[in-house]
This record gives structure tokens, C-alpha cells and sequence, in this order.
């Protein structure tokens, strides 16, 4: 808690920041100016955190690491597969799912929902071609695991 500062620091922070701002003014311009003819307060708590010096601010905020680049993850690697694996990769490869070597759970989940709905029996697609597909969803599958 000692990290982060409360609204009323901010908000003291910034009232001092204003009313120096007014004095200096005062001395260049040399005519009179009060308090009272500026608004001293902000409408939100948005205009007090605009107007702070990053010195003002924790170092290590998660605020700060929050508002960075979001990370996209690393490319898998690809997949060590066997024998049959690589038949079966293969086999999806050449029914047209364009799945890369390194797929995640996710990309052999859609790949092989496209790939049922594509080659459907019902859908005019071979019940040869169809019946392939299981097993090899199959065999990708221990891949992952």
C-alpha cells in the first residue's frame, strides 16, 4: 500500500502543482490573479493522473507492465511424431486442413471439424475419405498428450 498513492495525495499534488503555476504567472504578468477565478479541482480522477510527473508514480506499478505490448506467444515447436503420426498428419495435410507441425489443441480441434464437415456423406462428400478422418484425430491427438 505504501507504493501507491492514495487519491488525496494525487489530488494535493495536484492542487499545489495549479496554485504554484498561478503565483509564477502572477510574477511574470504582475497583475493580480486568484484562486477563485480558475477552477482548482478536476472533473475526474483522469485529469489529476494526466497531469502528474512520472517521478510521482511507483516505479514497479502493475499499471505500467498492464499498458505494454501485449505478448503474443512463442510458435509451438514442432511435433516429434512416429510413424503412424506422420501417416496421419500427412493424411490431414492432404484432405486440405492446414495444420502446421507445431499445432496447438485448438488448431486440430477446428482442422478436424472442417475436415468432418467438408467430407461428410451427407454433405457429398466419400464415406471413404470420412472414415479416415476419426482415426487420425485419433492418432494426432496422443501427439498432445
Amino acid at each position: 500500500m505504501s507504493d501507491f498513492l492514495s487519491f488525496a495525495e494525487i489530488l494535493e499534488h495536484k492542487i499545489r502543482k495549479e496554485i504554484l503555476a498561478e503565483f509564477q504567472s502572477e510574477k511574470q504578468a504582475s497583475k493580480p490573479n486568484f484562486p477563485s477565478e480558475k477552477p482548482v479541482y478536476p472533473h475526474n480522477f483522469t485529469s489529476v493522473m494526466i497531469d502528474l510527473d512520472p517521478i510521482f508514480l511507483p516505479k514497479d506499478s502493475r499499471a505500467q507492465e498492464y499498458h505494454k505490448h501485449k505478448r503474443t506467444p512463442p510458435p509451438p515447436k514442432p511435433h516429434v511424431f512416429s510413424a503412424t503420426q506422420q501417416k496421419a498428419f500427412d493424411l490431414f495435410q492432404q484432405l486440405g486442413a492446414g495444420l502446421n507441425p507445431g499445432y496447438r489443441l485448438s488448431e486440430l480441434k477446428k482442422a478436424f471439424r472442417q475436415l468432418c464437415l467438408k467430407h461428410h456423406p451427407d454433405r457429398g462428400g466419400s464415406s471413404d475419405k470420412f472414415g479416415l478422418i476419426k482415426p487420425a484425430y485419433s492418432e494426432l491427438m496422443s501427439v498432445i498428450e
